[in-house]
C-alpha cells in the first residue's frame, strides 16, 4: 500500500511539534562520539509512527516520532513512557514509500527531558524491506 496525501502517515516535518526536532537534533549530535549499540549502520529516517501494544490492543495506538532504524531496529521519540518488553505492532513509512506492519518489542524507553521519552523497539524479525535506497 503507497501513502496518499489523505493518509495521517503523510506528516511534513515542520508539522512535528517543535521540541521533538530539537531534541532527536540533540540526540543525534550526542551519540555521534559513542558506539552504536544498536549493532548494524542507523539511517535517519524521520517519520511518525503508530505503534500498538499486545497487552493494550482495544486503546488507541501510540503515536511515535521516528529518528532512526536499521532492519533490526527502530529509535523514537514518544511523549508517554511505552513500557519495556511488550510487544506489539508498529505501522510507519517505508522509505519506499510504503506503509509497513511489523511485529516488535520495547526494548528501551527513558524520559530524555521532561515530558519526553526517548526509546528502541526491536524487530522480531529482520526487516530487508527496510533497506534505503543508495
Amino acid at each position: 500500500m503507497r501513502i496518499t496525501n489523505e493518509d495521517p502517515f503523510a506528516v511534513e516535518l515542520d508539522q512535528w511539534p517543535r521540541d521533538v526536532d530539537l531534541i532527536i537534533s540533540a540526540l543525534h549530535a550526542a551519540g555521534s562520539a559513542t558506539a552504536d549499540r544498536r549493532g548494524g549502520h542507523r539511517r535517519r529516517h524521520r517519520v511518525i509512527a503508530r505503534l500498538t501494544l499486545f497487552c493494550n490492543s482495544s486503546s488507541a495506538p501510540r503515536q511515535l516520532y521516528v529518528r532512526d532504524m536499521t532492519e533490526k531496529h527502530l529509535g523514537f521519540l514518544v511523549a508517554d513512557p511505552v513500557p519495556l518488553g511488550y510487544g506489539g505492532t508498529v505501522e510507519l513509512v517505508r522509505p519506499d514509500q510504503t506503509i509497513a506492519s511489523i511485529s516488535c518489542v520495547v526494548h528501551r524507553c527513558r524520559e530524555c527531558v521532561p515530558g519526553w521519552y526517548e526509546g528502541a523497539l526491536m524487530f522480531n524479525r529482520v526487516q530487508p524491506d527496510l533497506k534505503f535506497p543508495e
